[in-house]
């Protein structure tokens, strides 16, 4: 019972820690900060019509809509850094009901302290769920499998910053990483028991690794790996891999390419990917 309450409490002590401490930190540290801010908002719509088109062809509409944003606040020794990745797109077939293609919340949060050049230790917390209910389409009919907040996965870290640099961060360090169902609970019952746990905590070391790459004048790659393996089975890693290359064509359009690669045994013993090429529209709002 002791050692269940402690690894309950613990990861909202630091996620507590980590949410109030660090800005009021901040704000009274007597040295001025610097706050740098990036929101990107995008949309990219395919659109396919067919009219007595002999070859064949099926009508088909598609949409995806995201809003990545960064904010960095730092002074002379502390910095506070927020990632926030969403998006939700839908895409309908000729006569058949709309499907969802994309669903993201993805959200990092850190607070780091810098003690000299190679001493960073950090503490962090990160969230990903979805926006709406996502289905199965294989079966017939469509077998919802996961919703908002069902799974919500959540993970608080403490460690050391390896990496600073502007276009390459890394940090290793150890906490917990927690699956909380409702309906689903799939991703968090433990199987060797009677019971159906809705919540499941583990102890691990996780790591945290994002870069970013200048190809040429107008194209950019964006990568961020993160890993957890668990104390109990540390030659299992979870793996989370995201790849974004940009090519900015004009001001407001751009294409993109994404591969997400996903790998945790307790949802699929095969690694999941995830490819979308789309041209859209973009805009900075600050």
């Amino acid at each position: 019972m002791r050692r269940g309450f402690e690894r309950v409490i613990a990861p909202q002590l630091l996620l507590a820690l980590l949410l109030n401490v660090a800005p009021a930190a901040l704000a009274s540290s007597g040295s001025a900060s610097r706050l740098t801010k990036q929101v990107v908002a995008a949309l990219n719509v395919t659109q396919l019509q067919y009219k007595d088109w002999a070859a064949g062809g099926q009508d088909a509409l598609s949409y995806v809509a995201q809003l990545n944003a960064n904010f960095d606040l730092k002074d002379t020794r502390m910095s506070w850094r927020f990632v926030g990745k969403f998006a939700f797109g839908q895409t309908k077939l000729d006569g058949e009901s709309l499907r969802n293609s994309t669903d993201q919340i993805d959200m990092d949060l850190s607070m780091s302290y810098r003690i000299d050049k190679h001493i960073n230790p950090f503490i962090g917390a990160t969230l990903r769920t979805q926006f709406a209910t996502g289905y199965d389409y294989r079966k017939k009919p469509p077998v919802p499998r996961s919703a908002f907040r069902d799974p919500l996965y959540m993970t608080q870290t403490i460690g050391a910053n390896l990496a600073t640099e502007k276009y390459f961060r890394s940090r290793l360090g150890c906490g917990f990483k927690e699956t909380y169902t409702r309906k689903y609970t799939q991703y968090s019952d433990d199987p060797r028991t009677p019971e159906v746990e809705k919540r499941k905590i583990e102890t691990g070391i996780q790591s945290t690794s994002s870069w970013t790459l200048k190809l040429g004048t107008q194209l950019v790659y964006n990568g961020r790996l993160r890993m957890f393996s668990t104390f109990e089975h540390i030659d299992v890693v979870d793996v989370i891999w995201d790849n974004v290359w940009t090519a900015q064509v004009a001001k407001y359009v751009a294409v993109n390419l994404t591969v997400n690669v996903l790998y945790d045994k307790d949802v699929s013993k095969r690694t999941q990917i995830k490819q979308s090429l789309a041209i859209g529209l973009t805009y900075n709002l600050f």
